[in-house]
């Protein structure tokens, strides 16, 4: 996304933070969210009124003693930017928050009624060395990805889209991770790995976890000992 205000710098000086326990957002990725709770109904308030953007960050294990205070959130994020909302009558909303890059929360300077944060934007790096190695790494994904099809036919549609609509190494990590894997600390491990090489290595283990024990769950009546998949 590059439609950044002018003022993008003040904007991710103060960013909203909407925390979450079990949702880890990725660039590129459209969620949609239902804004309930009062202080994040505020939170979308001042978003639209100001600049459309927050971060999505997840919290950490035993948020649930203090979810109403302050619980602790993992220090990388994804900013996302609001591209839809619906407001409703008892001023609950329906928005579509499109992910577009990594942060790095530096320290919360706004705490009530919601938290807002300063932050800076993280960028992906890997050596020139590196890209046969990737691009090995994005094959080995979409192969596990093919065979998943295989031993899943009701995600077919949804495989089927991640290989069309990737164009890049990158993505392809992103889309697998929020897609495909379902835990959620497993994913933001993915969203945290900003050296190429170790992000597409972890997506490329836990979908081979995951098709692993698929396979084991529809093939475990016939005694069969299936081997990692890598």
């Amino acid at each position: 996304m590059n439609d950044h205000p002018a003022d993008f710098d003040r904007v991710l000086s103060q960013l909203p933070v909407f925390p979450l326990p079990n949702l880890v957002l990725f660039p590129g990725i459209i969620q949609p969210l239902h804004i309930f709770e009062a202080r994040y109904r505020e939170m979308v308030e001042h978003c639209l009124a100001d600049a459309p953007y927050l971060a999505l960050a997840l919290l950490k294990p035993g948020w649930e003693a203090d979810y109403y205070g302050s619980p602790e959130v993992f220090p990388i994020a994804c900013a996302g930017k609001i591209v839809h909302h619906e407001r409703m009558a008892d001023g609950r909303y329906n928005i579509f928050l499109q992910g577009f890059q990594r942060i790095a929360i530096e320290e919360f300077v706004v705490d009530r009624p919601y938290r807002r944060a300063r932050t800076h934007l993280l960028w992906d790096h890997a050596a020139a060395v590196d890209f046969i190695e990737i691009e090995r790494q994005a094959a080995a994904i979409r192969a596990c990805l093919k065979q998943l099809a295989i031993e899943l036919p009701e995600v077919v549609h949804n495989i089927a889209r991640v290989l069309q609509e990737v164009e890049s190494p990158q993505q392809l990590a992103d889309f697998v991770a929020y897609f495909f894997i379902p835990d959620c600390h497993r994913k933001q491990r993915i969203l945290e790995a900003l050296d190429l090489r170790r992000r597409l290595d972890e997506t490329r283990e836990a979908i081979a976890d995951l098709l692993l024990h698929v396979y084991s769950e529809l093939h475990k009546e016939e005694g069969g000992n299936p081997t990692r998949l890598h």
